[in-house]
């Protein structure tokens, strides 16, 4: 991540497989909660640099509503 970071830069859309891939592994691992900060910084830099449109969105959208109902936060997950 901290090669992506510096060549592309910290809000990169080449950053989006790498902190999927790392919450991923948070998941495996049951750390939910690194999984929600990596998918949601994956979200974030998703809708800023690709648009609302992009699939990428969605999918991260999709990711972190996951999170949320394994931490049975069913409000959080509903946006």
């Amino acid at each position: 991540m901290k090669i992506v970071e510096q060549t592309h830069g910290p809000d990169s859309p080449e950053l989006l497989s790498v902190l999927t891939n790392l919450g991923n592994l948070d998941v495996e691992q049951g750390d939910l909660e690194g999984a929600l900060l990596h998918r949601t910084r994956a979200d974030e830099i998703a809708l800023s640099k690709l648009g609302p449109a992009h699939p990428s969105v969605g999918i991260g959208a999709h990711n972190i509503g996951d999170l949320w109902v394994q931490r049975e936060r069913f409000a959080e997950a509903t946006p």
